[in-house]
C-alpha cells in the first residue's frame, strides 16, 4: 500500500522547493546549498559543545546506556519550512524525500556509532492526534533510515499521555511535560541497541524520557536521530 499511498500523495502534492517555490523538485540545488549543518563539536544531547566537553549540565544525569541525539541540519530556512509543509499541510510525499535525506546522514552517524542499532524506532505521537494528521512524521522519515541502514522498523514505543506541545517551554517545563509519557511494548527491544527517529530535537527532553522507557524495556543502548535542531 505504501508506494500507492506515495503516488496519489504527489499526485495531490506535485514537488515544489519549500524554500524559494521552483516546481518539480522537493529542494532546489541552490535551497539545497543553503541547508545549515549543525556545529560541531556536539555534546551528546546535541547541543554544540564547548571546550571539547561530551557532556553538558542538560545531559549530565542521562544514564550511560543513552547515547547520543544527532541531527543533520538546523532547524531554518528550507529545513523549516519543509518539515512545516510534511507535518502541517500533510505532505507525505516530502517526507518522504526528507526522509532520504536522513538516511545519507544516518549512514556517517551510524559508523561512528558504539553500539550499532538493531532497531529503527519511530518517535509516537498520541493515538489521537496521529488519526487526525493521518500519519506520525517520525515513520515517514525512519522507514527511509532503516532501509539504508538495513534494520527493521519497529513502533516499540507508545505515548500514554496527551501532552502539550514542547514549543516556548524551558527544558525543566519539557521535562516535566513528557515525563512518563512513554510506554515500550513488552519485548519490543529487549537485548536490542536502538536509534531512535524524530523529525526535529530542541533540548533532547523528549528523547531522554523516550530513551528512558526503552532502557527500562531492555534496550542495551538508544541513540537518537533527527532530521532538524532548535540552536
Amino acid at each position: 500500500m505504501r508506494p500507492l499511498t506515495a503516488a496519489v500523495d504527489e499526485l495531490l502534492f506535485p514537488p515544489t522547493c519549500a524554500g524559494c517555490g521552483t516546481r518539480g523538485v522537493w529542494l532546489c540545488e541552490d535551497c539545497a546549498r543553503g541547508l545549515r549543518a549543525v556545529p560541531l563539536p556536539t555534546c551528546r544531547c546535541g547541543r554544540p559543545a564547548f571546550y571539547g566537553s561530551s557532556v553538558c549540565a542538560i545531559c549530565a544525569d542521562w544514564p550511560d546506556a543513552v547515547g547520543a541525539v544527532r541531527a543533520a541540519f538546523v532547524f531554518e530556512g528550507p529545513v523549516r519550512d519543509s518539515i512545516h509543509r510534511f507535518k502541517y499541510r500533510r505532505e507525505r510525499a516530502r517526507g518522504q524525500f526528507l526522509g532520504t535525506l536522513l538516511a545519507e546522514f544516518a549512514l556517517t552517524v551510524a559508523a561512528k556509532n558504539a553500539v550499532p542499532a538493531d532497531i529503527v524506532v519511530p518517535m509516537p505521537l498520541y493515538a489521537a492526534r496521529e488519526r487526525e494528521r493521518g500519519f506520525n512524521q517520525a515513520e515517514v522519515l525512519a522507514r527511509p533510515v532503516a532501509e539504508r541502514l538495513e534494520i527493521p522498523v519497529r513502533r516499540a514505543l507508545q505515548r500514554t499521555i496527551e501532552t502539550r506541545s514542547q514549543v516556548g517551554l524551558g527544558f525543566e517545563e519539557r521535562q516535566r511535560n513528557v515525563q512518563h509519557a512513554f510506554k515500550c511494548l513488552a519485548g519490543a527491544v529487549e537485548g536490542a541497541g536502538v536509534l531512535v527517529i524524530d523529525d526535529v530535537v530542541t533540548t533532547g527532553a523528549t528523547f531522554e524520557a523516550a530513551a528512558r522507557a526503552l532502557l527500562t524495556a531492555g534496550a542495551v543502548r538508544v541513540d537518537g536521530l533527527a532530521l532538524a535542531r532548535e540552536l
